[in-house]
């Protein structure tokens, strides 16, 4: 009994250990510089496969939110705002921490660190542009929602069935299948003044207000400078003796390659295109530099913004070929930091 109690004493005292935030910190897996696969274990956050599915989880969610949508089921628009705000709040405080903490313990190794600063900004964007997403959400109260079914009560009301000869002319037209009534032309109006009229929370056309929040995208784009500096010094120490490493940034490479190509071309085409309508007089050449300079500001965006996602795929490759794990499980000592980054990011997948 005594001889089970005090395993059971030392497993406890074990697992309770291996979880110690203080002796996490302290002592970090390397000695001496250590090696790439070493130094690896002190970076807590997401890398490899593991990291590129949060990378896209993470711009499929923005997308939605730029066009108002629930990221689990975009076909519902945005409605709740405090609830959105909440969530972007609580995964930044989660991963502001978890950052901070693989900063601490990477301290010996810059590199690691500006990727961590760089991720770190990821983190802030993001939750600004949620923030931002929930403040354009048009909030409804119940006396709102009553209010807009009298209105559609009182739309239905006035409407009359269709023409029979208008549907027998048009009965192999698609519009005659889908209804066979339509709005009475001569409905008395239920409100006097068009801004009266009950507002639709989130209708199509209000996607140009959410979409205001990609602006969000440019501080973004700017931290991924940090993090370049941190992954290139690692990888120009160890892509000559990893094969594995050396195939990734060849195909990054040429993608990016591309990439700038097609950008050309796409600028060489729209410039064409605009000379070859430009007025031959001289009073319009002012507007002219104005549309070639707006066209040239817009695809350099563009750009900019498509290198940094195809960056942020690069890192997590070019890491897990360096830790020789293209997964990117976390280690044991790093698992629940690793998770619990993981998990704050998804948080404003939640967004309803």
């Amino acid at each position: 009994m005594k001889v089970s109690r005090a395993i059971l004493i030392i497993s406890i005292a074990g697992t309770t250990r291996a979880f110690s935030l203080g002796e996490w910190l302290n002592n970090p897996p390397y000695a001496n510089g250590g090696t790439i696969q070493e130094q690896i274990n002190c970076y807590a956050l997401p890398y490899g496969a593991i990291g590129f599915s949060s990378h896209l989880l993470t711009y499929l969610t923005v997308l939605a939110l730029s066009l108002g949508r629930d990221p689990l089921m975009p076909w519902r628009p945005l409605r709740h705002k405090w609830f959105d705000i909440g969530l972007a709040v609580l995964g930044f405080c989660v991963s502001f921490t978890m950052t901070v903490l693989t900063m601490v313990r990477c301290r010996n190794t810059w590199p690691f660190i500006l990727l961590a600063v760089w991720k770190q900004v990821f983190s802030t964007t993001l939750t600004v542009m949620v923030v931002d997403a929930a403040r354009k959400v048009i909030t409804t109260t119940s006396a709102d929602e009553e209010t807009r079914l009298l209105y559609e009560q009182h739309q239905m009301e006035h409407r009359v069935p269709q023409n029979p000869q208008y549907r027998s002319a048009h009965r192999n037209s698609r519009a005659s299948d889908q209804s066979d009534w339509e709005p009475y032309p001569y409905a008395p109006p239920l409100y006097e003044n068009e801004e009266d009229q009950p507002q639709h929370p989130n209708r199509p056309n209000d996607d140009e207000r959410f979409q205001k929040i990609w602006w969000w995208a440019i501080p973004y784009s700017l931290g991924a400078i940090v993090g370049a500096v941190g992954i290139l010094a690692l990888v120009k120490g160890n892509i000559s003796a990893n094969q594995q490493l050396q195939i990734i940034t060849g195909v990054f490479g040429g993608v990016a390659s591309l990439l700038i190509l097609a950008n050309m071309a796409v600028y060489w085409t729209v410039t064409r295109r605009l000379d070859k309508s430009q007025p031959q007089y001289g009073g319009q050449l002012r507007r002219f530099t104005e549309r070639v300079t707006g066209s040239f500001l817009a695809l350099t965006g563009a750009s900019l913004f498509a290198g940094t996602l195809l960056f942020a795929f690069y890192s997590d490759w070019a890491l897990a070929a360096m830790a020789g794990d293209i997964v990117g499980q976390p280690t044991r000592d790093n698992a629940v930091y690793y998770w619990l980054y993981f998990a704050a990011k998804r948080l404003p997948m939640l967004s309803v």
